[in-house]
């Protein structure tokens, strides 16, 4: 481990048991993946032709639980996404064609205010709004997609010891804000008020308390 990478380490660990000073702090990372199948249809003179897309997405974001009451929440989140998307077009005579398989990484972050419903010696629940902000910009340049969304996640802890527990997450409402530039003049903006996608994307988190 070189120097630079020491001297971030040990203000990471100072910073932390600063803030345990005062607060109950948990340092840990959030797990979660996503697998989704689209296929559009389209008609030509011949019958229909087919483009599928397959996009696996993996997400692994550290994030901070402060708790400076008993029963608030505190936590930061930033991290990456890795997003895998696949392409195959079908002729009308059923051949397939691959257009495009890449793996892009994106970063992204954001914080969640949350408060503590149930707190037991075995599993805890809390509710709140979030916030998270995710950037995507494979080629360089002008080809980017900034992804927003609000969110209303519930979570569920459960506590294996003093210091460990599991924390098992998902959002019960999102808005969702997806900004996609693909050159100088082609870009497109898409909103939306009830993303069930987000909803049946669970994240797992491990954490440790200081």
């Amino acid at each position: 481990m070189n120097r630079f990478y020491k001297i971030n380490l040990f203000i990471i660990i100072v910073v932390l048991f600063s803030l345990s000073a005062w607060a109950e702090v948990s340092l840990g990372i959030n797990l979660s993946t996503s697998l989704n199948r689209e296929v559009k249809k389209e008609e030509v003179q011949q019958g229909e032709q087919y483009e599928r897309t397959t996009t696996y997405v993996f997400n692994i974001y550290p994030s901070l639980i402060i708790v400076p009451t008993g029963k608030f929440e505190i936590v930061p989140t930033f991290g990456f996404t890795l997003r895998k998307e696949k392409r195959v077009d079908e002729d009308t005579d059923g051949e397939e064609r691959e257009r495009y398989d890449r793996t892009d990484i994106g970063v992204g972050g954001g914080c969640g205010l949350f408060f503590r419903l149930i707190k037991s010696n075995v599993f805890r629940l809390s509710l709140g709004p979030d916030v998270f902000f995710l950037y995507f910009n494979p080629e360089g340049g002008e080809n980017e997609t900034i992804d927003v969304s609000l969110g209303l996640p519930v979570n569920v802890d459960f506590l294996l010891s003093q210091r460990l527990f599991l924390r098992l997450g998902s959002r019960l409402v999102t808005v969702r804000y997806v900004f996609e530039n693909e050159g100088a003049d082609e870009h497109t903006n898409t909103f939306t008020f009830f993303d069930i996608e987000s909803m049946l994307e669970a994240r797992l988190g491990f954490f440790f308390t200081f």
